[in-house]
């Protein structure tokens, strides 16, 4: 589904850093995205502290990317995942209070992603994000654009990424107390899609630069003379004098 010009729509925009920003059609920047650090080895927590977010990391997984409002900077929420479990499963944890909110991977062929938000089922596939209310159709409540292209060079500082709308008008005809939670979530998801997609292109990059240095340690390599063939006479000449 295409995206509506009429409708409210946020610009992934890229940044230094491995920051991206949420960012409207008048340039108001409404969320940031930040790389997650390991919380449990801060040295500000207490012992307490960081043993109880060694339990969450163990079980949780560690932080992938953090989510901040950029006015007050205060972190909203994070996505949460292990490297070798992380296509099939992520957890996004939102702060103040503090909500976990499993994410997990329901396609066998197709892309498929789900979570449970209050008393609701939500699903993403490709470029979409529904309500579920079987056994009555889904209900589209957002949709998103991220850029695919994967460039070896990577992406300019504000550079679009991608872009994305949540449909205010289907949710409102259901029962969600925490909306703007439930926000956050949504665009934690489709950002952690981003991320995703974002691997790929660093390791499509240095793979492709990987190629390069062989290539040129390859013509770097000097060819193996060819030596010119042998005069006969002068064979024969060397053998006849050994007879002698």
């Amino acid at each position: 589904m295409s995206l509506d010009k009429n409708l409210f729509t946020l610009s992934i925009k890229h940044q230094s850093g491995g920051v991206l920003d949420l960012v409207d059609t008048q340039g108001e920047v409404h969320y940031r995205k930040r790389p997650g650090f390991v919380r449990s080895q801060q040295d500000h927590l207490d012992n307490a502290e960081k043993e109880k977010e060694r339990q969450v990391e163990k079980e949780m997984g560690v932080p992938s990317f953090d989510i901040y409002d950029p006015l007050s900077d205060g972190l909203l929420a994070t996505l949460r995942s292990n490297p070798s479990t992380s296509s099939k499963r992520r957890v996004i944890q939102l702060h103040n209070p503090t909500v976990m909110v499993d994410m997990q991977f329901t396609g066998s062929l197709s892309f498929k992603w789900q979570f449970d938000w209050e008393t609701h089922t939500f699903e993403f596939k490709r470029e979409e994000c529904f309500l579920l209310r079987k056994p009555d159709p889904p209900v589209l409540v957002a949709v998103y654009k991220l850029e695919r292209n994967l460039r070896p060079g990577g992406f300019a500082e504000g550079e679009s990424l991608g872009q994305l709308q949540l449909l205010d008008y289907n949710l409102t005809r259901f029962d969600i107390d925490d909306r703007k939670g439930l926000e956050i979530v949504i665009l934690t998801g489709i950002l952690s899609f981003q991320d995703t997609i974002g691997s790929a292109s660093s390791a499509a990059s240095s793979s492709s630069a990987q190629d390069s240095i062989q290539r040129g340690q390859s013509a770097n390599i000097a060819p193996i003379p060819v030596l010119p063939p042998k005069d006969p006479s002068i064979a024969i000449g060397n053998l006849q004098a050994k007879e002698k």
